[in-house]
C-alpha cells in the first residue's frame, strides 16, 4: 500500500466554489441586510450611488436555493462552458499536428549560435504563445533542449528553465487575447469582449521585457564567474548532449497549419474590434480552425472527432466552473448583496478607497490564487465578487 503524502493539500477549484456559496449563504443569516441606489452608466454597468445606503429587511439564503444556484448557472449561462469546450477541442487537433513545437524549435535551431539572440527571442515567442492562445504546458518540451544549449554557452541549468518557464507565465499573466481567461473573465463581468485590449498588450511587452532583460543579466552574470550558480557542481558534472534534431521538423503541412493559426487570431482581432463579434462568432471561429487544421493535417473524420473530444477532454474543469460560478452571480448575487453592501457601508469603504482596502483585496486575490488549478477556474472563481466590488468602488 502506498503510504499517503502528509502536508497541506489545496481544495480543488469545484470544492472552493461550493465553499464559497456555503459560507456566503451562512452570513446571509447574520450579517445584516442593507442597500444601495443603482444606476446604468453610460456604458451599460449598474454602478452605486454614494451615500444612498439603507438598511433593508432580512432575507437570508436557503440551503436549496444555494444548491439550485450551481444548476440553474449551469443552464443559464451554458454559452460560457460551451466555448470553452470547443477551444479545447479545437486546440486538441492543433496539438496533435505538433505545428507549434516545430515552430519554436525552428527558432531555437536558428538562434542555438547566437548567444545574444536566443534569450529575448524565445522569451518574447513563447510569452505572445501565452498570452494570445494560452500556450503553458507546450513550452515543457523545450526544456530538455533549452538546458544544454544555455550550459554550451557557458550559461547554467537554471537559464534555459528559467527561458521556458518565466517567459510563458509573463505572457500568460499579461494576456490580452487569450479567450480562456480574458474572454471568459469579461464575459462574467459584462464588459465588452476584449475591451482595453492595447493596454493589456502594451503590459504584455513591459512584462516580457522585463523577464527578458532580468533573466539575460543574470546569464551574463553567470558566463563571467560560473561559480555563481546554484547548479555550478551539477552542471559540471552533466553529460547529456542536445541533438535539436529531435525537435519536431517545420515541414510545409506544419507551416499551413500556423499559418492557420496567425489567420484564425488575426480575424479574432478584426472581429471583435469592427464587427463586435462575442462568444458565440468566437466558439464558431475556433470551431471553424479546428476544422480547417484538421483538414490541412488530413487526420480524417473519425480522427478530427478523436482529437477534438481529447482536447475536450483536457479541460473539463474550467469549463463547469465557466458555467456554474456565474451561476452564482446570477441566481445569487441579489440575495447576497444585502450583506455585502453592509459590510462595505461598515468599513467605510463606498465612500472611500483606501490603501488598505485595496491591499487586504489583493491580498484576498492572491490567497485565492494558490489553490487555483488553472488560469480559466480562477478567473471563474473570483471575477464575480471582484465586480461587484469594483462597482462599490
Amino acid at each position: 500500500m502506498t503510504p499517503k503524502k502528509k502536508g497541506i493539500r489545496i481544495p480543488h477549484m469545484f470544492t472552493l466554489l461550493l465553499l464559497i456559496i456555503a459560507v456566503c449563504t451562512i452570513l446571509t443569516c447574520v450579517i445584516p441586510a442593507g442597500q444601495y441606489e443603482t444606476y446604468v452608466d453610460e456604458n451599460g454597468v449598474e454602478m452605486l450611488v454614494d451615500g444612498s445606503y439603507h438598511r433593508i429587511e432580512q432575507t437570508p439564503v436557503t440551503p436549496m436555493k444555494a444548491l439550485m444556484a450551481v444548476q440553474e448557472g449551469l443552464i443559464e449561462t451554458a454559452y460560457i462552458s460551451a466555448f470553452i469546450f470547443i477551444i479545447g477541442g479545437a486546440f486538441g487537433v492543433v496539438a496533435e499536428t505538433k505545428a507549434i513545437e516545430a515552430g519554436i524549435g525552428r527558432i531555437i535551431k536558428k538562434t542555438s549560435k547566437r548567444q545574444e539572440l536566443l534569450i529575448p527571442i524565445m522569451i518574447f515567442v513563447v510569452g505572445f504563445g501565452a498570452g494570445s492562445f494560452g500556450m503553458f504546458e507546450e513550452c515543457l518540451v523545450f526544456i530538455p533542449f533549452l538546458v544544454p544549449i544555455c550550459i554550451a554557452m557557458g550559461y547554467d541549468s537554471i537559464t534555459g528553465l528559467a527561458v521556458a518557464i518565466v517567459g510563458s507565465s509573463s505572457g500568460y499573466a499579461g494576456s490580452f487575447v487569450q479567450a480562456a481567461n480574458v474572454g471568459v473573465s469579461q464575459s462574467i463581468a459584462g464588459l465588452p469582449m476584449y475591451s482595453a485590449m492595447w493596454y493589456r498588450l502594451i503590459i504584455l511587452v513591459v512584462m516580457l521585457t522585463i523577464a527578458a532583460v532580468y533573466i539575460y543579466l543574470y546569464a551574463q552574470r553567470i558566463k563571467r564567474d560560473p561559480t555563481r550558480s546554484l547548479m555550478y557542481e551539477f552542471d559540471r558534472q552533466r553529460e547529456e548532449k542536445v541533438d535539436l534534431n529531435d525537435l519536431p521538423e517545420l515541414t510545409g503541412t506544419r507551416k499551413l497549419v500556423l499559418l492557420v493559426m496567425g489567420a484564425t487570431f488575426a480575424l479574432l482581432i478584426v472581429g471583435v474590434l469592427k464587427w463586435g463579434w462575442y462568444i458565440n462568432e468566437l466558439s464558431a471561429l475556433f470551431l471553424g480552425m479546428g476544422i480547417v487544421v484538421g483538414f490541412v493535417a488530413r487526420v480524417g473524420f473519425d480522427g478530427f472527432g478523436r482529437l477534438f473530444s481529447r482536447g475536450v477532454g483536457g479541460l473539463p474543469g474550467g469549463a463547469g466552473e465557466g458555467g456554474a460560478v456565474p451561476g452564482v452571480r446570477h441566481r445569487l448575487n441579489d440575495l447576497f448583496r444585502p450583506g455585502l453592501a453592509a459590510v462595505l457601508y461598515q468599513h467605510g469603504v463606498a465612500q472611500e478607497v483606501d490603501a488598505d482596502a485595496v491591499h487586504t483585496l489583493h491580498l484576498a486575490h492572491r490567497l485565492l490564487h494558490v489553490g487555483g488549478a488553472g488560469g480559466t477556474g480562477h478567473a471563474c472563481d473570483i471575477e464575480f465578487l471582484l465586480h461587484r466590488v469594483h462597482q462599490t468602488f
